[in-house]
């Protein structure tokens, strides 16, 4: 083989690596770019399961007024909870589904009740 074209043969070489250096460059750049918006996203809804535990609790010591009720639901709700660790997903949608339900509980009982007054003179009618 003549010196010039092993001269272009390794030239050729010398591009082809410098491509794809640059390929895995690019290739870790976007790795790296992908692992970070998966750990935003982790992190979102992390923080979107907390303000859901945060709201079903609030909505809770709301629907149960005496303190008894609060006390041994709360004991059994704990020992659920903490029987759900493991599996959070399911966790976030019972808890989004148990939101709903006491919000549509908590929206009927405020529906039907009725201003004292009226109460009153309702049954001297």
């Amino acid at each position: 083989m003549p010196q010039s074209e092993m001269e272009a043969l390794i030239q050729l070489q010398k591009e082809t690596i410098e491509s794809l250096r640059q390929l895995v460059d690019s290739q870790r750049h976007t790795i790296e770019q992908m692992t970070k918006s998966h750990e935003e996203q982790t992190a979102q809804l992390n923080q979107t399961i907390a303000n859901l535990n945060e709201t079903v609790e609030y909505l809770k010591k709301k629907l149960f007024a005496s303190s008894s009720e609060k006390t041994k639901k709360r004991h059994f709700q704990d020992r659920w909870v903490c029987s759900m660790k493991q599996k959070p997903l399911q966790i976030f949608l019972s808890r989004n589904q148990l939101l709903r339900r006491l919000l549509v509980v908590i929206n009927v009982r405020q529906r039907n009740q009725r201003p004292p007054g009226k109460r009153s003179l309702q049954g001297f009618l």
